[in-house]
C-alpha cells in the first residue's frame, strides 16, 4: 500500500510538472497567469486561497458573494512553485474544476474603491489590499471583464441563469459557435486560454484579427 501511494504521488507530482512547464512556457515578462476555479467542485478552495499569502477574490457581488464562499468562481493570480497552484493541478486537473488563463497588465486601471465598502459588508470577498495595490487592480480589472459573463438571458425566461463558462466541457463548446464580435469581446485584445482536455490533452484558445485560434497539445 505504502509503494503504491508513492507512485501515486509520484504520477501527480509529474503532472503538475507537465502541466506548468506549458503554461509556464506560454508566459512572458508581461503576462500573468490566472487560475478561474469554481469552488463547488472544491469546496476547501475559499479555506486555502484565505491562507495562502496569493491575489484572489470572488466573482460573485453582494449577498451572493457572502452566500457561496465555497461554490462560488474564483479568479486567482498564480505563483510559481506555490502550494496553491501546484494542488491545483495535481488534484484538479482532468476534474473539470476549472480553466486557466493568461492577461497582460491593462493599459488603465479602473476606481475600484466602492469595494471597500462591499468588502467590510461581506459583499465583496478577496485578498487583503486588492482595491489598493496596482497587482490587485490588474487581478480586479479582469474579474469586472469576466462578471459580464457570469448571467445569461435566455428568451422566455424572466430571469437569468448562471452561465458557467469557467467549466472547461462549457467553454470548449461555447466558443466555436460565437461571433466574431462575441470573441472580440471575451478575450479582450490579449487573453489566452488554457483548458483541460480529454486524454490527456491542453486546449489552447486565442484571438488573432477576430479569429478563434484553437490549438491542442498533448501531456
Amino acid at each position: 500500500m505504502q509503494s503504491q501511494a508513492m507512485a501515486e504521488q509520484h504520477a501527480s507530482s509529474k503532472k503538475a510538472n507537465t502541466i506548468g512547464a506549458l503554461l509556464w512556457g506560454h508566459m512572458s515578462s508581461k503576462t500573468t497567469l490566472y487560475a478561474l476555479i469554481d469552488g463547488q467542485h472544491c469546496p476547501e478552495l475559499y479555506g486555502k486561497l484565505v491562507q495562502s499569502g496569493l491575489n484572489w477574490c470572488n466573482l460573485y457581488q453582494g449577498a451572493t458573494a457572502a452566500a457561496h464562499l465555497h461554490d462560488a468562481p474564483y479568479l486567482i493570480e498564480l505563483q510559481r512553485n506555490h502550494e496553491i497552484t501546484q494542488w491545483l493541478w495535481q488534484e484538479g486537473w482532468g476534474k473539470g474544476w476549472g480553466i486557466y488563463l493568461t492577461a497582460c497588465q491593462p493599459d488603465q486601471f479602473a476606481d475600484f474603491q466602492h469595494l471597500i465598502a462591499l468588502r467590510a459588508h461581506g459583499h465583496f470577498i478577496g485578498s487583503n489590499g486588492l482595491e489598493d495595490a496596482e497587482k490587485g487592480r490588474a487581478l480586479l480589472t479582469l474579474r469586472k471583464h469576466f462578471r459580464r459573463f457570469t448571467e445569461v438571458s435566455i428568451e422566455g425566461r424572466k430571469r437569468a441563469i448562471l452561465f458557467r463558462f469557467y467549466d472547461p466541457n462549457v467553454l470548449q463548446t461555447w466558443l466555436p459557435t460565437c461571433t466574431q464580435e462575441e470573441l472580440i469581446g471575451f478575450f479582450r485584445s490579449e487573453l489566452t486560454f488554457f483548458v483541460e482536455g480529454e486524454h490527456k490533452t491542453v486546449h489552447r484558445f486565442r484571438v488573432a484579427q477576430g479569429t478563434l485560434i484553437h490549438q491542442t497539445t498533448e501531456l
